[in-house]
């Protein structure tokens, strides 16, 4: 899978090197990609602040939601729940997770400090964010009632 500055995602099998599939998002230029390693859906996160979810056998988004008012900087999808919550990042600094099963709004959300940064989901559910040269760990349980922070540097 590729994206490229025109707006194009494309499937190429390995094996073959053949293309299986091209969409056009209409959406611009991506600044963000992830994979939902559960279900194999591909997430795109675009300067626009959509965010939008794809699959190679669909022309057009599968799920398509306004995440931030700015762009999206990262994407991650958190493999200990089973792909079920995905979390974002947009340039205006704000973090949100987001309940893949429904789309009605952010299960949580916050800013972080020094503007939009980069996200990591471990296996064991604690989510990194990586904001202006600092990394702050967050433990997430009971389905993101409660957040603890274990690490802050």
């Amino acid at each position: 899978m590729r994206q490229g500055n025109a707006g194009y995602l494309k499937y190429q099998d390995t094996s073959t090197g053949h293309l299986v599939a091209e969409h056009r998002t209409k959406l611009g230029a991506c600044r963000a990609m992830t994979q939902n390693r559960h279900n194999a859906v591909i997430h795109l996160g675009h300067q626009n602040g959509v965010v939008s979810l794809w699959t190679p056998n669909l022309p057009h988004p599968a799920v398509q939601l306004l995440a931030h008012l700015g762009p999206v900087v990262s994407l991650t999808v958190d493999p200990s729940t089973g792909g079920r919550y995905m979390a974002s990042s947009g340039a205006d600094g704000s973090v949100k997770i987001w309940d893949c099963r429904n789309w009605k709004g952010a299960v949580r959300e916050w800013t972080s400090r020094g503007g939009g940064g980069e996200l990591e989901w471990s296996a064991k559910g604690a989510l990194a964010v990586a904001t202006g040269g600092s990394v702050n760990v967050c433990l997430c349980s009971c389905f993101f009632k409660h957040m603890k922070m274990i690490y802050s540097a």
